[in-house]
């Protein structure tokens, strides 16, 4: 993302705050004190606590933001075994739609779910999220579109796979470092303990 836009143009973890139509009834009159038609949110949207994952200026509209919201899920669990992994895709795409876009549109933003399986499989609007990832890059680049989508997938891939891996196995642990450990001994004796 940022090679292909401005680091100024990239936001990690925006806020999808609600307008006005999102807020408690008591807080909000009308001008003749007539009762006024309000929407009500679920707990946690209401005060702004819901965020996206990434937010990119111009991802498809020139100053338009476009929130992204990552869901990495794993289709061949058990619960999941009746449906195929592109209707699987298509309900987490669906379900993050539901809960995003009306926000999104109330602000004028873009959303976009980057839905994923956990082996690298892309659900559909990730794929075009990668698509227009590559095109700006080609352009910045002055190369192919084929040549940049080969390396969006394959890097995209390879970071939900590393992802993946880490959860599992947990990340690598720093080598002990002997400037930091405290020695329970002042004579020196057991120095050859920490080598």
């Amino acid at each position: 993302g940022t090679q292909a836009y401005s680091p100024a143009a990239i936001r990690d973890e925006p806020y999808i705050k609600p307008g006005r139509n999102c807020c408690d009834r008591s807080q909000v009159e009308a001008a003749d004190n007539s009762p006024v038609q309000v929407t009500h949110r679920k707990k946690g949207e209401e005060s702004g606590e819901l965020r996206g994952d990434l937010s990119i200026r111009g991802l498809w509209n020139r100053q338009t933001d476009t929130i992204i919201d990552v869901c990495i899920t794993n289709s061949d669990a058990k619960s999941y075994l009746n449906k195929t992994v592109a209707k699987h895709l298509l309900a987490q795409e669906k379900e993050k739609k539901d809960k995003y876009l009306p926000l999104c549109r109330e602000q004028r933003k873009n959303f976009t779910p980057f839905v994923a399986k956990v082996d690298g499989i892309l659900g559909r609007e990730a794929k075009m999220m990668c698509k227009q990832l590559a095109k700006q890059l080609a352009l910045k680049w002055a190369c192919h579109v084929s040549i940049t989508q080969q390396y969006v997938n394959q890097t995209v891939q390879v970071a939900i796979l590393r992802s993946v891996h880490r959860c599992i196995r947990g990340a690598r642990a720093s080598p002990r470092r002997t400037d930091h450990i405290f020695l329970p001994f002042e004579d020196g004796a057991g120095l050859g303990l920490y080598n």
